[in-house]
């Protein structure tokens, strides 16, 4: 567990400034002590120029691994140009291998790492500071090249291991979520949830192999395996077989991904990890407890995930202008290993994303399916229900804080169902019969996107009406719990607006007073469950409900909600007139329950009164406490049988309405 606070250019100063959320970008590779050394015993000492130029390219090299700020770096340079300076005309001091050289190419790395250092503090301080010239200019900067943070911190690759390094690393984090989250820049973001909140754990970029010393890594560890990897092979079917080896070749260039495939292949068959890779940042790729990547189907083809990711290897399936078959397996490949890495970015799709999860959660074939689908030239697949999506025209648009390459392709897709065909990926916004209705998916939409994904329904509980919280959060507890991980919408930004702070996300468990989320920025989060009560606005629930569930009024409002908004979409007057019935009825549903909850209440305390007013009040005040007993009790029966004859109309309606639904009409 981490707290959300990351150390300046300092190494000292703190700030609640959120970690990244998947975001994209080359890592360098590391220079601790060893590497140091390493390099230093490679400087020539045979050269005419001395020992002491040796050793002072020697001692430079050896304080990289402690620069904690810009000045240290400067100081370093600084030395590095003397000693190139002092070796300039020195016999035998000049040419390829030569400590004159070698002082040269370390004099230029920390030229690039002072400035990569300087513009990371410097945009850091204006994002830090008020709002103004100085801050636009920094946003500007990191939103017309979004990865800015992230190339400034590779030149720094020199330093790897320093504690500036470390410093440059968090801040770099933080200036691209500051400038690619996914809230636009004038909206106040998230950062009160991020305030509030505990990060579990984040999870690495599923597209990123960018770090040769995680590429030669797990090339080693894919070696190592070898034996281990044909044991396995020897238990597949034959044509099993072929579909490993195939897709196997086609993660040729994407070692990491490899891996993973390898290590999926051996839990599944020998019920064992292979060895895993020497500080590879596949920890969480590498876990166990994934469905088998070989067995019964489970994609609704009928297909098992090893077959849905053949689809993609297979060099027979033309895929569409512009992708790279690699690219889009190797993907694909780490984000069914490790859902958590699917991420929105800077697109607001933060419905279509956390169901993706979800599914993959759930069901990696089904996940590698519709990607697969997608990919392909004709760009067309079938949700579980049987309704088409279709890969979308600007699918291809690169301003999305570098989203993965299956999630431009499913994204867009996904949003663009569940908002009736009406989104468009270059400006993240939707359209109702060519009427802007904002960014975003709206609940209905989402209703519609869940039962399309899964191939069922889910009772839709509009939170945000529910006068009781505690017991909605006791369902949503015992369901997390047991494994079945629910889909909500919170107030991420704490103001009680569900249009700004409005966010989709995973429960995946309720323990220790705490809620944790499988958030779709690529992290896993948890809130203090008062906090999270407080923010919840809808709940997707597994059918559970009977006659005298509290929780039916707010189903009802649900399902007229998704119904109507499903007749303005298809002009349908009978979904229009059903749907606007239902909002009309559980929005007198609540105000019946909380009336209940009020008389009932009233009950409580009439009846908390009495007993002290007939053991010390007088005559009139025995008088009166009688009554108090009389009445609290009728007022509290009263109030229960109003709020359980809510319940039961309620839960009446809302199954003639489900049922009707169910039949098309």
């Amino acid at each position: 567990m981490r707290d959300i606070t990351r150390a300046g250019s300092d190494g000292a100063r703190t700030s609640a400034r959120p970690q990244p959320h998947g975001g994209k970008g080359p890592t360098p590779a590391p220079c601790g002590r060893d590497q140091v050394r390493l390099l230093a015993s490679t400087a020539p000492k045979d050269v005419a120029a001395g020992p002491a130029a040796v050793i002072a390219l020697q001692q430079i090299r050896a304080q990289l691994e402690t620069a904690a700020s810009v000045t240290d770096i400067q100081a370093l340079l600084d030395r590095a140009q003397a000693l190139v300076e002092g070796l300039t005309g020195e016999p035998g001091a000049s040419g390829p291998g030569t400590v004159g050289d070698q002082a040269i190419t370390l004099r230029d790395q920390l030229q690039a790492a002072a400035s990569a250092a300087l513009t990371l503090s410097s945009l850091d301080s204006a994002l830090a500071g008020p709002d103004g010239s100085a801050k636009a200019e920094a946003i500007g900067k990191c939103r017309s090249a979004p990865d800015l943070a992230q190339q400034q911190l590779a030149r720094l690759g020199l330093l790897a291991g320093s504690p500036c390094y470390q410093a440059a690393s968090q801040q770099a984090s933080a200036i691209r979520f500051e400038t690619t989250g996914y809230t636009p820049a004038a909206q106040p973001g998230a950062k009160d949830f991020h305030q509030d909140r505990t990060i579990e754990a984040s999870s690495p970029p599923s597209g990123d192999e960018s770090d040769s010393a995680r590429i030669s890594a797990a090339r080693a560890t894919l070696a190592r395996n070898v034996d281990l990897e044909k044991q396995a092979l020897a238990k597949l079917a034959p044509a099993d077989r072929a579909r490993y080896e195939q897709i196997a070749r086609g993660l040729a260039d994407h070692p990491e991904a490899h891996l993973v495939l390898q290590d999926w292949l051996i839990q599944s068959e020998l019920d064992r990890q292979g060895t895993p890779p020497p500080n590879s940042g596949l920890a969480q790729e590498l876990a166990s407890g994934r469905p088998p990547l070989v067995g019964k189907g489970t994609a609704s083809d009928g297909e098992d995930t090893l077959a849905e990711l053949d689809q993609i290897a297979d060099p027979s399936h033309p895929l569409a202008q512009g992708l790279s078959r690699g690219e889009v397996l190797s993907a694909l490949v780490r984000e069914v290993a490790n859902p958590l890495s699917i991420a929105q970015d800077n697109r607001n799709t933060c419905g279509p994303t956390s169901l993706s999860l979800l599914l993959a959660r759930q069901n990696p074939a089904e996940y590698a399916r519709l990607v697969a689908g997608l990919a392909e030239r004709d760009g067309k697949v079938k949700l579980a229900n049987g309704d088409p999506i279709a890969r979308t025209a600007d699918w291809s648009d690169t301003n999305d804080g570098g989203r993965a390459v299956t999630q431009r392709l499913l994204q867009p897709a996904l949003e663009n169902y569940a908002n009736w065909g009406g989104y468009s990926n270059t400006t993240d916004s939707s359209t109702m019969h060519g009427i802007p209705i904002g960014t975003g998916t709206l609940d209905p939409g989402w209703e519609r996107l869940q039962q399309g994904l899964l191939g069922r329904r889910f009772d839709d509980i509009v939170a945000i009406a529910n006068p009781d919280r505690a017991s909605l959060l006791q369902e949503i507890s015992r369901q997390a719990n047991a494994g079945q991980a629910v889909p909500v919408a919170f107030d991420v930004e704490g103001n009680g607006n569900p249009v700004s702070g409005g966010h989709y996300a995973l429960v995946t468990a309720v323990k220790n007073g705490r809620v944790y989320i499988a958030n779709p920025w690529g992290e896993e989060d948890s809130l203090p469950e008062a906090d999270f009560a407080r923010r919840l606005f809808s709940v997707s629930l597994e059918p559970t409900s009977h006659p005298l569930d509290p929780q039916n009024s707010q189903r009802l409002l649900g399902q007229g909600l998704d119904q109507f908004y499903a007749g303005a979409e298809e002009f349908n007057a009978f979904k229009l007139v059903s749907g606007l019935g239902g909002v009309l009825a559980g929005t007198a549903g609540e105000v019946a329950d909380e009336l209940g909850l009020e008389v009932k209440d009233a009950g409580d305390r009439a009846l908390s009164w009495a007993p002290s007013e007939w053991q010390h009040g007088g005559l009139a005040g025995k008088a009166g406490a009688l009554l108090g007993f009389a009445g609290g009790d009728v007022a509290r029966g009263a109030g229960e049988a109003i709020q359980d004859a809510d319940s039961i109309l309620s839960w009446g309606q809302n199954k003639i309405s489900s049922a009707l639904d169910s039949l098309g009409l």
